[in-house]
Protein backbone atom coordinates (compact mmCIF):
# COMPACT_ATOMS: atom_id res chain seq x y z
CA UNK A 1 0.00 0.00 0.00
CA UNK A 2 1.53 3.58 -0.88
CA UNK A 3 2.18 6.19 1.60
CA UNK A 4 -0.55 8.34 -0.07
CA UNK A 5 -2.67 5.60 0.58
CA UNK A 6 -2.15 4.69 3.70
CA UNK A 7 -2.78 8.34 5.21
CA UNK A 8 -6.12 8.06 3.71
CA UNK A 9 -7.65 5.59 5.82
CA UNK A 10 -8.37 7.38 8.88
CA UNK A 11 -10.91 9.52 5.83
CA UNK A 12 -11.75 6.01 4.11
CA UNK A 13 -15.32 5.81 3.64
CA UNK A 14 -17.01 3.74 0.67
CA UNK A 15 -16.53 -0.09 2.34
CA UNK A 16 -17.28 -3.51 0.77
CA UNK A 17 -18.66 -6.71 2.06
CA UNK A 18 -18.73 -9.80 1.30
CA UNK A 19 -22.13 -10.89 0.86
CA UNK A 20 -21.63 -14.53 2.30
CA UNK A 21 -20.05 -13.09 5.36
CA UNK A 22 -23.18 -10.36 5.73
CA UNK A 23 -25.56 -13.28 5.19
CA UNK A 24 -24.01 -15.58 7.64
CA UNK A 25 -22.27 -13.76 10.58
CA UNK A 26 -19.35 -15.62 11.59
CA UNK A 27 -18.83 -13.52 14.98
CA UNK A 28 -20.86 -13.35 17.88
CA UNK A 29 -22.82 -10.00 18.85
CA UNK A 30 -21.25 -10.49 21.86
CA UNK A 31 -17.92 -9.54 23.63
CA UNK A 32 -18.39 -13.02 25.65
CA UNK A 33 -19.21 -16.69 25.26
CA UNK A 34 -20.52 -19.35 27.85
CA UNK A 35 -17.30 -20.74 29.22
CA UNK A 36 -16.55 -23.87 27.07
CA UNK A 37 -18.13 -22.66 24.21
CA UNK A 38 -16.41 -23.96 20.74
CA UNK A 39 -18.56 -24.23 18.55
CA UNK A 40 -22.00 -22.56 17.03
CA UNK A 41 -24.36 -23.99 14.89
CA UNK A 42 -26.59 -22.12 12.46
CA UNK A 43 -29.65 -23.61 10.86
CA UNK A 44 -32.06 -22.22 8.38
CA UNK A 45 -33.94 -23.21 5.07
CA UNK A 46 -33.30 -21.80 1.43
CA UNK A 47 -35.91 -22.44 -1.47
CA UNK A 48 -34.53 -24.87 -3.94
CA UNK A 49 -35.87 -23.79 -7.75
CA UNK A 50 -34.62 -27.81 -8.88
CA UNK A 51 -36.47 -29.50 -6.05
CA UNK A 52 -38.64 -26.54 -5.81
CA UNK A 53 -39.25 -26.88 -2.03
CA UNK A 54 -37.22 -25.48 0.83
CA UNK A 55 -34.60 -27.13 2.07
CA UNK A 56 -32.49 -27.41 5.30
CA UNK A 57 -29.03 -25.59 5.13
CA UNK A 58 -26.55 -25.73 8.51
CA UNK A 59 -23.44 -23.19 9.11
CA UNK A 60 -20.87 -24.75 11.80
CA UNK A 61 -18.34 -22.24 13.28
CA UNK A 62 -15.94 -23.91 15.19
CA UNK A 63 -13.08 -21.94 16.86
CA UNK A 64 -9.78 -23.02 18.38
CA UNK A 65 -8.69 -24.31 21.76
CA UNK A 66 -6.55 -21.71 22.26
CA UNK A 67 -8.38 -18.61 21.49
CA UNK A 68 -12.22 -19.21 20.93
CA UNK A 69 -14.82 -18.33 18.58
CA UNK A 70 -14.53 -14.93 17.13
CA UNK A 71 -16.56 -12.16 18.98
CA UNK A 72 -18.00 -8.62 18.19
CA UNK A 73 -14.90 -6.75 17.93
CA UNK A 74 -13.46 -9.65 15.91
CA UNK A 75 -15.84 -9.19 13.41
CA UNK A 76 -14.65 -5.31 13.08
CA UNK A 77 -11.13 -6.43 12.68
CA UNK A 78 -12.39 -8.77 9.98
CA UNK A 79 -14.09 -6.09 7.91
CA UNK A 80 -11.38 -3.86 7.83
CA UNK A 81 -9.13 -6.94 6.48
CA UNK A 82 -11.56 -6.90 3.58
CA UNK A 83 -11.51 -3.01 3.37
CA UNK A 84 -7.66 -2.96 2.98
CA UNK A 85 -7.93 -5.61 0.41
CA UNK A 86 -10.66 -3.89 -1.53
CA UNK A 87 -8.46 -0.80 -1.47
CA UNK A 88 -5.75 -3.01 -3.35
CA UNK A 89 -8.80 -4.28 -5.70
CA UNK A 90 -8.52 -7.55 -4.31
CA UNK A 91 -5.82 -8.21 -6.65
CA UNK A 92 -3.76 -10.95 -4.67
CA UNK A 93 -4.64 -13.27 -1.83
CA UNK A 94 -1.76 -12.35 0.13
CA UNK A 95 -2.43 -9.06 2.05
CA UNK A 96 0.12 -6.89 3.84
CA UNK A 97 -0.69 -4.66 6.51
CA UNK A 98 0.43 -3.28 9.54
CA UNK A 99 -1.35 -3.04 12.66
CA UNK A 100 -1.31 0.81 12.95
CA UNK A 101 -2.98 0.50 9.11
CA UNK A 102 -5.60 -1.66 10.63
CA UNK A 103 -6.34 0.70 14.12
CA UNK A 104 -6.93 3.75 11.56
CA UNK A 105 -9.27 2.47 9.44
CA UNK A 106 -11.06 1.08 12.60
CA UNK A 107 -10.51 4.72 13.97
CA UNK A 108 -9.57 2.73 17.12
CA UNK A 109 -6.66 4.29 19.84
CA UNK A 110 -3.39 3.56 18.93
CA UNK A 111 -2.55 2.21 22.41
CA UNK A 112 -0.66 -1.21 23.43
CA UNK A 113 -4.23 -2.57 24.43
CA UNK A 114 -5.48 -2.51 21.12
CA UNK A 115 -2.45 -3.43 18.72
CA UNK A 116 -2.60 -6.66 21.21
CA UNK A 117 -6.37 -6.77 20.66
CA UNK A 118 -5.77 -6.83 16.74
CA UNK A 119 -3.12 -9.64 17.07
CA UNK A 120 -5.44 -11.87 19.37
CA UNK A 121 -7.95 -10.94 17.18
CA UNK A 122 -6.11 -12.11 13.71
CA UNK A 123 -4.89 -15.34 15.94
CA UNK A 124 -8.74 -16.07 16.09
CA UNK A 125 -9.65 -15.66 12.94
CA UNK A 126 -6.83 -18.20 11.47
CA UNK A 127 -8.28 -20.95 13.93
CA UNK A 128 -11.86 -20.32 13.35
CA UNK A 129 -13.13 -23.03 10.43
CA UNK A 130 -16.60 -23.18 8.94
CA UNK A 131 -18.31 -26.41 7.78
CA UNK A 132 -21.47 -25.64 5.80
CA UNK A 133 -23.89 -27.93 4.54
CA UNK A 134 -25.77 -26.44 1.74
CA UNK A 135 -24.78 -23.28 2.63
CA UNK A 136 -23.45 -23.09 -0.94
CA UNK A 137 -24.78 -23.27 -4.50
CA UNK A 138 -22.66 -24.31 -7.48
CA UNK A 139 -24.31 -23.01 -10.33
CA UNK A 140 -21.81 -24.40 -13.01
CA UNK A 141 -22.99 -27.87 -11.62
CA UNK A 142 -26.55 -26.89 -10.33
CA UNK A 143 -26.02 -28.61 -7.18
CA UNK A 144 -25.55 -27.76 -3.47
CA UNK A 145 -21.98 -28.07 -2.29
CA UNK A 146 -20.57 -28.41 1.24
CA UNK A 147 -17.37 -26.33 1.47
CA UNK A 148 -15.29 -26.33 4.66
CA UNK A 149 -13.17 -23.92 4.77
CA UNK A 150 -10.96 -21.74 7.04
CA UNK A 151 -11.04 -17.98 6.86
CA UNK A 152 -6.95 -17.15 6.56
CA UNK A 153 -4.25 -19.84 5.33
CA UNK A 154 -1.73 -18.02 6.87
CA UNK A 155 -0.65 -15.00 9.50
CA UNK A 156 2.60 -13.50 9.66
CA UNK A 157 2.06 -10.62 12.82
CA UNK A 158 5.44 -8.85 13.48
CA UNK A 159 5.39 -7.64 17.13
CA UNK A 160 7.80 -4.58 15.45
CA UNK A 161 6.68 -3.51 12.90
CA UNK A 162 9.42 -0.76 12.27
CA UNK A 163 12.64 -0.34 14.40
CA UNK A 164 15.81 0.96 13.27
CA UNK A 165 14.27 2.43 10.22
CA UNK A 166 13.29 -0.80 9.10
CA UNK A 167 9.99 -1.95 8.82
CA UNK A 168 8.88 -5.70 8.96
CA UNK A 169 5.04 -5.74 7.26
CA UNK A 170 2.63 -8.25 8.65
CA UNK A 171 0.79 -10.35 5.76
CA UNK A 172 -2.18 -12.86 5.72
CA UNK A 173 -3.29 -15.16 2.80
CA UNK A 174 -7.51 -15.07 2.75
CA UNK A 175 -8.72 -18.52 2.21
CA UNK A 176 -8.98 -19.33 -1.63
CA UNK A 177 -13.01 -19.76 -0.53
CA UNK A 178 -13.20 -16.15 0.25
CA UNK A 179 -10.67 -14.89 -2.19
CA UNK A 180 -12.58 -16.17 -5.21
CA UNK A 181 -15.75 -14.48 -3.89
CA UNK A 182 -14.03 -11.20 -3.42
CA UNK A 183 -12.80 -11.84 -7.20
CA UNK A 184 -16.07 -12.47 -8.73
CA UNK A 185 -17.34 -9.30 -6.98
CA UNK A 186 -19.52 -11.13 -4.86
CA UNK A 187 -19.73 -7.93 -2.41
CA UNK A 188 -21.78 -5.03 -1.38
CA UNK A 189 -20.99 -1.42 -0.61
CA UNK A 190 -21.52 -0.44 3.32
CA UNK A 191 -21.04 2.85 4.63
CA UNK A 192 -17.60 2.22 6.56
CA UNK A 193 -17.74 5.62 7.98
CA UNK A 194 -21.05 4.70 9.55
CA UNK A 195 -20.21 1.86 10.22
CA UNK A 196 -17.36 2.62 12.69
CA UNK A 197 -19.27 4.60 14.09
CA UNK A 198 -21.73 2.28 15.50
CA UNK A 199 -21.84 1.80 19.20
CA UNK A 200 -23.70 -1.86 19.39
CA UNK A 201 -22.94 -4.53 17.64
CA UNK A 202 -26.45 -5.42 16.92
Amino acid sequence: MSPQRCQQLDSYREGKDELNLAEFPLATISDRLPDNTKTVIICDKVWDRELRQHVPRKLTISGSDCYGLPLARDDDVLLACVQLSSISDFCDRHLAFTRYQLLKLLRWPQDSKNYQRLAVSLRRWKGTTIYSDRAFYDHAHKSWVNRDFGVFDNLYIYERESRGGQSAISWLVWNEVIFDSFQAGYLKTMDWDLYCRLQNPV
